[in-house]
């Protein structure tokens, strides 16, 4: 950046963003969450009023930029307890509502997922585990895939029951299909936003992550 970007811009946001955060170090979180909330909404809502295939296309592109940074803010999210200073807790805890969906996310999902993952470390009961496919089998790949976007819905509530965790197993379930009920409702508003602005989103964070 030019100097005077970096004097009058860049360092008195870091000095208001670090006052707005836990730590110093979350300043890029808060920046993920700003950029989200100012660029890809908006453009979101626009695609919902007014659809057309090139601002689908850079919605797309945004998204699909921010598919790893997001789900590193999630992490850090669930791990700290939030990334905001109490000041701004609301934020902390509205912004993955508002966010998730237009991320891919079905509301909670990292959450609860994350929480069994970190149990079961990659062990034969977590259902993230690779231990039961060939991992040099294109076959195989698809099947864990497959698997992952289409039954996590069913598989996760299942494992909760078995584990005796019945409320984390209602409250999964519960999300998931109120988020599937969400985009259903979306696509009846303006299909072709939906598909492109949620669906593919959904489908793209579930084979990527």
């Amino acid at each position: 950046f030019p100097p005077w970007i970096r004097t009058y811009v860049l360092q008195p946001y870091i000095v208001w963003a670090s006052s707005v955060v836990r730590h110093r170090s979350d300043v890029v979180f808060l920046t993920y969450i700003l950029i989200l909330f100012t660029v890809g909404i908006p453009n979101l809502v626009l695609l919902f009023l007014h659809f057309n295939w090139f601002q689908a296309i850079l919605q797309w592109a945004l998204i699909t930029y921010f598919v790893g940074p997001y789900s590193i803010l999630l992490h850090n999210h669930i791990h700290g307890r939030g990334v905001m200073s109490k000041p701004w807790a609301l934020v902390d805890t509205l912004f993955p509502y508002i966010l998730g969906p237009m991320m891919g996310q079905t509301w909670n999902s990292f959450y609860y997922h994350h929480k069994h993952h970190h149990v079961e470390e990659n062990g034969p009961k977590d259902l993230s585990s690779t231990l039961r496919y060939q991992r040099d089998s294109a076959f195989d790949l698809a099947l864990y895939i497959s698997r992952f976007v289409f039954l996590i819905w069913f598989e996760l509530p299942l494992y909760y029951i078995r584990k005796g965790k019945l409320d984390f197993a209602f409250k999964f379930f519960t999300w998931e299909i109120l988020s599937y009920s969400f985009m259903v409702l979306l696509a009846r508003v303006n299909f072709a936003a939906a598909m492109t602005g949620v669906v593919l989103p959904f489908i793209q964070w579930r084979v990527a992550i």
